[in-house]
């Protein structure tokens, strides 16, 4: 089978730039491996715009131009959205089927000669609203029974037929990848210790995913301390979107700041944006993980 998907988020080659996205390239692989022809329309990036293949059988294209980063992608110039939704037309007529990842755009214009299938994420953003009260598909597609309920009773109130098209597919944790690992080569790689307390902040450096009050219990856990041989460590990645967005790397300047003013500075190990195949070793390598922001995701 053809199929087009569509990723409104810049799909990369060697990383995952969240965790939607993560669920995207496992998607795309399993279907791979399957023997389907593949081809991935998502966002071009000064750092990512040159077609490649994920694997056999899946080649992304990296050509829209939405607004480069996250949020609000639709924030650039109408003649932009209008090469990028043309790109997709243009693809669409050599494809049998047609997979919107994560909403974010559900144009029925361009799609309603073609099987269609929507994954929703969340009800949190402004463009996961807006498709999920403009549903134009054949099937949607959410990962937990919470999310299933959630769309069913706010836009099921006024979407045709939305119940018939809901399925739920639950995103899973790959255990051959997540579980525990050589947690002594990542403390090695980032000068810990064996006695430090660690903890992780693995997020988005958003204010609602909590990162101001990961600084708090740092600060309070420093203020706590009893023991001078034992240090508080907090490890804390930067986002890929530092590159190329001066917004992201605004942000991170005022979190140092912050950091800095509170007197944890020196508690602050920072690390690139891994791939996720990477991910167990720094969960293996942190004593305690934080998820304490008020947003849904974290």
């Amino acid at each position: 089978m053809k199929i087009l998907v569509f990723s409104m988020a810049s799909l990369l080659k060697d990383v995952s730039i969240g965790g939607s996205q993560r669920h995207l390239r496992e998607l795309l692989l399993h279907l791979g491996r399957q023997g389907h022809e593949v081809t991935v329309l998502t966002n071009a990036r000064k750092d990512n715009d040159a077609t490649f293949s994920l694997c056999d059988g899946v080649t992304v294209h990296p050509k829209l131009l939405f607004k480069e980063t996250f949020p609000i992608p639709l924030d650039t110039a109408p003649y932009r959205i209008a090469c990028s939704l043309e790109l997709i037309q243009a693809e669409l007529r050599h494809h049998d089927v047609f997979y919107i990842h994560d909403g974010q755009m559900d144009y029925s214009y361009l799609h309603c000669d073609i099987p269609t299938v929507v994954s929703l994420k969340n009800l949190i953003y402004p463009e996961a609203k807006m498709t999920a009260f403009h549903l134009q598909a054949d099937r949607v597609v959410v990962s937990c029974d919470y999310m299933y309920r959630c769309l069913l009773y706010t836009a099921g109130r006024v979407v045709p037929n939305l119940e018939q098209k809901l399925q739920i597919v639950p995103n899973g944790i790959d255990l051959d990848v997540y579980r525990p690992s050589n947690a002594s080569l990542w403390r090695e790689k980032l000068g810990l210790s064996a006695e430090d307390i660690v903890l992780l902040y693995p997020h988005r450096p958003e204010k609602s995913k909590g990162i101001f009050d990961v600084f708090e219990v740092v600060e309070r856990l420093k203020e706590k301390q009893a023991d001078a041989a034992t240090r508080i460590k907090l490890l804390m990645p930067e986002h890929f979107d530092k590159k190329i967005s001066s917004e992201t790397a605004s942000f991170y300047d005022t979190l140092y700041a912050a950091a800095d003013e509170k007197g944890i500075a020196d508690a602050i190990v920072r690390y690139p944006w891994l791939p996720s195949h990477e991910m167990a070793g720094i969960y293996s390598a942190a004593d305690v993980t934080l998820c304490i922001g008020r947003f849904i995701e974290s």
